[in-house]
């Protein structure tokens, strides 16, 4: 994966955990980092407010964005950028019931 791209790849799940607790008087970020069968698993939980399992599919929708501003391009751009290189992107419920993204790299 091109520099370039992993800094996208980075910034955008970032940006997005931090803009989600914007409201918060404190940020929690959670990082899970670890290795299987040539792959290196990437865990980003935030503390931001509870989402349901609809707003996660609703977020996989390319131009979909619950933030008054947002184009919504920033997961669908991700995602592509993971799959270009045999990775891919998981959103999912977090145990704080908030948003957790998973990035799995492939080794080459």
């Amino acid at each position: 994966m091109a520099r370039t791209e992993l800094e996208v790849v980075v910034h955008n799940i970032f940006k997005n955990s931090i803009q989600a607790q914007e409201k918060s008087s404190e940020i929690f970020l959670s990082i899970t980092l670890g290795t299987k069968d040539n792959r290196v698993f990437f865990r980003l939980a935030d503390g931001g407010p509870k989402v349901t399992q609809e707003q996660i599919d609703e977020m996989k929708i390319p131009f979909y964005s619950s933030k008054k501003e947002g184009l919504g391009l920033g997961t669908a751009i991700v995602q592509t950028i993971m799959k270009r290189y045999g990775g891919w992107m998981e959103l999912s419920l977090s145990s704080r019931k908030s948003l957790s993204v998973l990035l799995v790299f492939v080794e080459a």
